[in-house]
């Protein structure tokens, strides 16, 4: 007989469980949800919620409170915007001792569980269903062109600006950025140090008999028809009236016509040629007055240096003529083609020697400013290397751009 009552007391306790479990289940559904398209439903609810009391013993399962609902099975709030849920804690229910009160008001709605981080801490908006983040315009997009990185993006449609005045403005002011680094590069202590050196040389031939000595040997031994038809086929690169403006074009016409096979080459060289003309020229200028050279003659005196005496201090056409050859020098990487330019580069200064219309110091410094002058224009594009540092600063982002130059 005990052991029958046993038996229904853990029967009548199973159900009560069970119960226990089927109603909270039920009962605390989500009221609102998402439906397919990402907007709030309402989800129907029975028309009344039982909370039941704990059981302790083989009573029956009785009802303490009810959640009031309308006649269309709505849950009626008892505050504006509240949902009155349902105390469903299990633990409470089925371990505490004494059951709830028959009547019991409504609890107060919980705030809402916000499980978006990222908007709980105000950063984004957050995102309905179905919709996706627009991403960020794709770095370094080869439609729009190396400038716009550090620009606006173009819009979608929107073609870069390839007009005569941007293109030249953009020329322009690229020109005006990398001459103020190769005046940086010019006026350093290590390019003083370089013209001290070649400076004594020319000194000690120029303030002596030697220049006027140099002179007449050469023109006694080695000039001849052969080395005066070579003058006259090298002795063009040395003149600004003719080259000047070619450079200047060079450099022009291959930056703006980038696009075009081969124009890019061009461009570096003739930039190359005229920031080396706009660093070396004023200097180049100065130590022909400074050192106040004149031209062979029948009197030796005329190469001793005396300031503002004479312009021919330095040799215009070594200068002139040693510029493009010394550019494609720092241009190119093969050991061969270097030592090539380099041996053809003072040839112009030898043909005013073969004429007899400068010194052999005039014709040392002006080779040698040149040098000075391409070398401080190297140290800049050398300084660029391949990896292009440039700022990014977009509607969508703002950062730092690498773009890798090859």
């Amino acid at each position: 007989m005990q052991a029958t009552d046993n038996i229904v007391t853990f029967v009548r306790a199973w159900i009560a469980a069970a119960t226990v479990l089927g109603v909270c289940a039920f009962g605390c559904r989500q009221v609102d949800t998402l439906g397919p398209d990402g907007r709030s439903i309402s989800v129907d609810r029975p028309r009344s919620l039982p909370v039941v009391a704990p059981v302790t013993s083989s009573a029956q399962v009785v009802e303490v409170c009810r959640v009031p609902t309308d006649e269309a099975g709505e849950v009626r709030s008892t505050a504006p915007d509240a949902v009155a849920p349902v105390n469903c804690n299990l633990a409470e229910a089925a371990l505490l001792p004494d059951p709830r009160p028959a009547s019991c008001s409504p609890l107060p709605a919980p705030a809402a569980l916000n499980c978006n981080f990222a908007e709980s801490m105000g950063a984004i908006e957050p995102l309905s269903r179905g919709e996706s983040e627009q991403l960020p315009p794709k770095f370094g997009d080869a439609t729009n062109g190396l400038a716009e990185l550090a620009g606006e993006p173009l819009a979608p449609g929107e073609t870069e600006d390839r007009s005569f005045k941007s293109r030249c403005g953009e020329i322009l002011a690229t020109t005006r950025d990398d001459v103020f680094r190769d005046y940086a590069n010019y006026y350093s202590l290590d390019t003083l140090g370089e013209f001290i050196v070649i400076l004594a040389p020319a000194a000690a031939f120029a303030n002596s008999d030697w220049d006027a000595d140099v002179g007449d040997w050469y023109q006694q031994h080695v000039r001849s028809n052969a080395t005066n038809r070579a003058a006259n086929v090298i002795r063009p690169l040395g003149n600004g009236y003719y080259t000047i403006p070619v450079y200047v074009s060079a450099k022009f016409l291959g930056e703006y016509f980038d696009y075009q096979p081969g124009m890019p080459l061009l461009g570096e060289f003739g930039d190359r040629v005229t920031r080396e003309l706009l660093v070396g020229g004023p200097p180049f200028l100065a130590l022909q007055y400074l050192t106040g050279g004149g031209r062979p003659s029948a009197y030796a005196d005329e190469s001793y240096w005396r300031p503002f005496r004479g312009s021919h201090g330095a040799s215009g056409h070594a200068f002139m003529g040693a510029l493009p050859f010394l550019t494609l020098a720092g241009m190119t990487d093969d050991p061969l083609a270097k030592c090539f330019l380099y041996a053809c580069s003072p040839w112009t200064g030898v043909t005013r020697i073969n004429d007899n219309v400068h010194y052999l110091s005039q014709v040392w410094l002006g080779w040698w400013m040149a040098y000075l002058a391409c070398d401080a224009v190297d140290k800049t594009e050398k300084a660029k290397g391949p990896l292009l540092i440039t700022p990014l600063c977009t509607p969508e982002m703002t950062g730092i751009g690498f773009v890798y130059q090859h």
